[in-house]
């Protein structure tokens, strides 16, 4: 995991992000499909901070309620 951006930031996501690969079912699939991958658990957890760091920007900015059936995919559903 790279030094570069906000410390703060990203000790406020690791926990979330960690919870979230094992409890939230769209975390869990996406930190699945990039183990699968070949990528190590900590790359794993850097892009899943950045994933919910993304859904958090994207409900501020809209203003919308969070609807996770927007994000599955037609494989998952």
């Amino acid at each position: 995991m790279s030094k570069a951006g906000s410390s703060r930031l990203r000790k406020a996501l690791f926990f979330p992000a960690m919870s979230g690969m094992r409890y939230n079912p769209l975390c869990r699939t996406f930190g699945q499909r990039l183990k699968e991958k070949g990528e190590k658990s900590i790359v794993v957890t850097g892009d899943i901070m950045t994933k919910l760091l993304h859904l958090i920007f994207g409900i501020l900015r809209s203003g919308k309620l969070f609807n996770p059936s927007h994000l599955q995919s037609p494989e998952i559903a």
